[in-house]
Order: C-alpha cells, then sequence, then structure tokens
C-alpha cells in the first residue's frame, strides 16, 4: 500500500513538473514574441517622420501598453510556475508594495487597449464620416492617449487598496480580499462585474456602433469618390480605407477571441462555480488556459500592423537598413583609419631613414 502510494506520488510529481516546463516555455515564447514586436513597431514608427501620424500614435499607445505583459505580467507567471501557491518572495513593506503594484500595472494593460480600440475606431468613423473636419489633431489626440490611462488607472485603482500579503501555510502570500472594510465576497462580485462592463462589454457594443455606421458611410463614399477622383485615385483611396477598416475590425475581434474567455471564466467563477478540494485542479487549468489566451494578444496585435499596414513595414525595413548601413560605415571607417596610420607609420620610418643617412 506504501509502494503504491509513494509510486503514484513520484508519477504526479513527475506531471507537475512537465506542465511546469511547458507553462516556462509558453510563457517564455509570448515573452520573447510580444516584447520583440512591440519594440519594432514603436521604433518604426517614431523613428520615421512619415509615420508619424495621429493614427500610428494610437497604435504605439497600444504597443506601449501591450509591453507591460512581457515586461511585467509574464515574468510574474514564469514567477509563480516555480514556487509555491499564492508565494510572495519579498515581505515586509517593500513587499506590501511589490504586490500592490505588480498585480496594478500587470492589469492596466488589458484596460488602455480596450480604451484605445474605442477611440480607433471613432477615430476612423469621423474621419470617413466627416473628412474635412473630423480628423484629430495631434494635441487632442496625445490628450486621448492620456486619458486611456487616466482612466485605467482610476478604474484599478481598488488594487492599491485590496492586494495585500498576509502568512499562510508556512510562506508570504500576496492575496487579494476586501476585509475588513467590505464584505469580501459581495465587493468582489461588484468590482469584478464593474470592470468587465468598463473594460469588455461596454468598449464592445461602442466599437460594434463605430464599425456598423462607418461601413455604411464608407460604402456612401465610394459612391460619391468614384465622381471626384480618377480611376487610379479612386482605387487608391478606396483600397487604403478598406485596409485600415479590416485591420481594426481585426484588432478587435481578437480582443474579443483572445480576452472573452478570460472575462466569462472570472463570471462564472464568481457567480456560478464554486472553487473547492474536488474541482480546485481543473479550475486552476483553466484559469491559465484563458489567461494564456489573453496574453497572447500582445503579441497577434504588431503581426495585425505589420500585416495591413504598408507604411510600417516599409519603416521597418528602413530602420534595418539603416543599421547595416551605420555598421558597414563604421566598419569602413576603421578600415581606412588603419591604412593611414600605416601610411603615416611608413613614411614616419622613410623619413626617420633619410635623416640618419645624412
Amino acid at each position: 500500500m506504501n509502494g503504491s502510494q509513494e509510486n503514484a506520488s513520484s508519477i504526479s510529481d513527475g506531471i507537475s513538473s512537465d506542465i511546469t516546463i511547458a507553462k516556462i516555455f509558453l510563457y517564455s515564447v509570448i515573452l520573447i514574441w510580444s516584447l520583440l514586436g512591440n519594440i519594432l513597431v514603436i521604433v518604426a514608427i517614431l523613428k520615421n517622420s512619415g509615420l508619424k501620424t495621429n493614427f500610428n500614435y494610437l497604435i504605439v499607445n497600444m504597443a506601449v501598453s501591450d509591453l507591460i505583459i512581457p515586461c511585467l505580467a509574464l515574468p510574474m507567471k514564469i514567477a509563480d510556475a516555480n514556487v509555491r501557491p499564492y508565494e510572495w518572495l519579498v515581505d515586509g513593506q517593500l513587499g506590501s508594495f511589490l504586490c500592490k503594484m505588480c498585480y496594478f500595472v500587470a492589469d492596466i494593460s488589458t484596460a488602455v487597449s480596450a480604451f484605445s480600440l474605442v477611440i480607433i475606431a471613432a477615430n476612423r468613423f469621423f474621419a470617413i464620416a466627416f473628412p474635412m473636419r473630423g480628423r484629430l489633431s495631434k494635441t487632442k489626440t496625445l490628450r486621448l492617449i492620456s486619458l486611456t490611462w487616466i482612466l485605467a488607472v482610476m478604474l484599478l485603482s481598488p488594487y492599491l487598496y485590496t492586494y495585500q500579503i498576509e502568512d499562510g501555510y508556512g510562506w508570504t502570500m500576496c492575496l487579494s480580499t476586501w476585509s475588513p472594510a467590505f464584505d469580501d465576497a459581495v465587493s468582489e462580485a461588484i468590482f469584478t462585474v464593474f470592470v468587465i462592463a468598463v473594460v469588455f462589454a461596454l468598449p464592445c457594443f461602442a466599437i460594434t456602433i463605430f464599425y456598423s455606421l462607418m461601413l455604411c458611410k464608407l460604402r456612401q463614399n465610394s459612391n460619391n469618390m468614384a465622381y471626384m477622383l480618377n480611376q487610379e485615385q479612386y482605387k487608391r483611396r478606396r483600397q487604403k480605407d478598406k485596409n485600415i477598416f479590416i485591420m481594426t475590425v481585426v484588432i478587435m475581434l481578437l480582443y474579443v477571441f483572445l480576452w472573452g474567455p478570460f472575462f466569462c471564466t472570472l463570471i462564472i467563477l464568481t457567480f456560478f462555480v464554486h472553487v473547492n478540494n474536488d474541482n480546485e485542479h481543473s479550475v486552476q487549468t483553466v484559469i491559465v488556459t484563458v489567461q494564456y489566451l489573453g496574453y497572447l494578444n500582445s503579441a497577434v496585435n504588431p503581426c495585425v500592423y505589420f500585416y495591413f499596414l504598408k507604411n510600417l513595414r516599409q519603416g521597418a525595413k528602413k530602420l534595418f537598413l539603416k543599421t547595416s548601413w551605420r555598421r558597414s560605415t563604421t566598419d569602413s571607417t576603421v578600415h581606412i583609419t588603419t591604412f593611414r596610420s600605416r601610411v603615416t607609420s611608413l613614411r614616419g620610418r622613410r623619413t626617420s631613414m633619410k635623416t640618419s643617412e645624412v
């Protein structure tokens, strides 16, 4: 009996170890993919003056918010895979500060992305519906970008109270609790519903409205432009509007399909499923899966930008060409300098030989 228990325990440990390695590998893939992709988007836009448009500034804002995932959220998940459940490796006042701030900043990314998608949809709609006066100025665009971060900070500010470090099971843990000031279960349920409504449901509803109106306006504008522009200009303008429209729709759909399961799981766990010892492992598996899908969104977005935006691809290409040109220029400079030093040295030797002959 004891032998069979030991065998079962060793098998369980082996499975657990394999799962941990798989989680770390998958998190690492998204971390590298998302980090490189979003940095390339930001640098390509900011280093090319032709790409510094108001629409691209909104893309940069989304890329910056997506960078929070590989820079903070994923390293936390990789660390969690190597420690005991909810273990927090830093205690004391510093541990309490980090417990609050890490989860607070990590979840800001999702909120900023949602608000940015609404602004992008509104921006595209007004630019198409009112082409002469519907385009945002640079100042207004930067203000709206700031607003996305301010709203995200305000929305998630309760994290600064709820996340606390506690001693339990023999180690320090970072947990979210509303007590003692509020009823924990009720407050958690209200806050969860409010966050899902503001970050997911309302943005999806607003974006759907904007895109429906935009589609109608695009058809109307196509008929009008056909009489105002020549055939080549008309095709070019129509293709550009179509690409941007499809790109923004794809970004929205990716957000819905990749983050949607996570928010649906939160609702189910908050109101319909009670976690206990019997279903804890299954619940954790579901949470890890839907959370992974959400993090995947930050890695996929840069691929969408580069696929649909030809100017962005060209900007990235110029960036690589400049880098390679600078390297080749540096190498040739070193070669020329070395050659000159050798000539100078040779001249010096000849001069000294003549002096000695005299």
